[in-house]
C-alpha cells in the first residue's frame, strides 16, 4: 500500500531529511470526544490558533535551520511593555539601525513573547523580543542600537535555537489578547528548505525506521522522522523528486 500525502523536507544547510507520515488508521488513537452543541466561538478560535501556530512553527523552524540562524538574542524593556504594535515598530527601527551599522542587511527571524512567570503570577502580559541571526554582532553594538532596556545573548545549538523560538510562538499566546497577531517575522531573502507533498512506496517507511540514529515521534497517530546519516539521506532523496538536489 502506498503512503499518500506524505511531507518530505530537506535542509541543505545540515544535510537532514524530515518526513511526516499522516495517520491512515480507521480510528485515530486517543482522539478527544466531541459533543454536539459544545463548539463555541472560542473553541473555533482556539482551533484556528492551533492550526496557524503549527504552520508558523514549521515555517519558523525551516528558516532558522536552513539559514543557520544560530545566534539568539533577547531584547527587553525597562518598563512594562504591553503594546504589541509598539514592540513591532521598535524592532523594525532596531533592525534598520543594525543594517546601517553593519553596512549590509542582516538576516534574522523575530518572535515577540510574553514573560511567562509574570503572566502566571500577576496576570499581566509583559512583552519582550527574541531574534536569531547568522551574523556575529558584538554585545556593545546590539546594546547601542536597542535603546529600550536590557539585552541578552544565548549560546545554543542551531536546533535548540529553532526549538526555543518555536516553543515561544506556541506557548504564550493561546489564552492571550495577542492570539490573533502574527506569530513571527523574518528578514527578506531568507532561504526555505526544500519541501514537497508526495506519495511514497510502502517500503519507504521501513527505510526510515532502519536509518542509523533516526529520531522518531508519534503525534496522535501521525508519524515524524528525522534522518541525518549522509548515506541514508542520499538513499531517501534518491527515491523522490529530490534526487536532483
Amino acid at each position: 500500500m502506498k503512503i499518500g500525502n506524505a511531507v518530505l523536507k530537506y535542509y541543505s544547510n545540515t544535510n537532514t531529511v524530515e518526513v511526516f507520515l499522516p495517520y491512515y488508521g480507521v480510528h485515530r488513537p486517543e482522539a478527544p470526544p466531541v459533543r454536539r452543541g459544545s463548539v463555541s466561538s472560542m473553541d473555533i478560535k482556539a482551533e484556528n490558533f492551533s492550526k496557524s501556530s503549527k504552520r508558523a512553527a514549521t515555517q519558523l523552524k525551516g528558516l532558522v535551520i536552513e539559514n543557520n540562524l544560530n545566534k539568539m538574542w533577547t531584547l527587553t524593556y525597562r518598563h512594562d511593555m504591553e503594546n504589541y504594535d509598539a514592540v513591532v515598530s521598535d524592532f523594525v527601527r532596531f533592525a534598520r539601525k543594525l543594517n546601517r551599522k553593519l553596512k549590509k542587511k542582516f538576516n534574522y527571524v523575530r518572535v515577540i513573547a510574553i514573560q511567562e512567570a509574570r503572566a502566571k503570577k500577576y496576570k499581566s502580559e509583559i512583552l519582550h523580543i527574541h531574534f536569531a541571526t547568522d551574523e556575529e554582532i558584538s554585545h556593545s553594538i546590539v546594546c547601542d542600537k536597542w535603546e529600550h532596556g536590557s539585552i541578552f545573548q544565548s549560546n545554543r545549538s542551531l536546533e535548540k535555537v529553532a526549538g526555543y523560538l518555536v516553543k515561544n510562538i506556541n506557548k504564550d499566546l493561546k489564552q492571550s489578547k495577542y492570539m490573533d497577531r502574527k506569530r513571527y517575522s523574518a528578514s527578506q531573502g531568507l532561504k526555505k528548505p526544500y519541501s514537497q507533498v508526495l506519495t511514497l512506496e510502502s517500503d519507504y517507511k521501513e527505510m526510515l525506521i532502519t536509518s542509523p540514529a533516526v529520531i522518531y515521534k508519534n503525534y496522535n497517530g501521525d508519524e515524524w522522522f528525522q534522518v541525518k546519516d549522509p548515506e541514508h539521506v542520499k538513499k531517501l532523496l534518491g527515491r523522490t523528486n529530490f534526487s536532483s538536489i
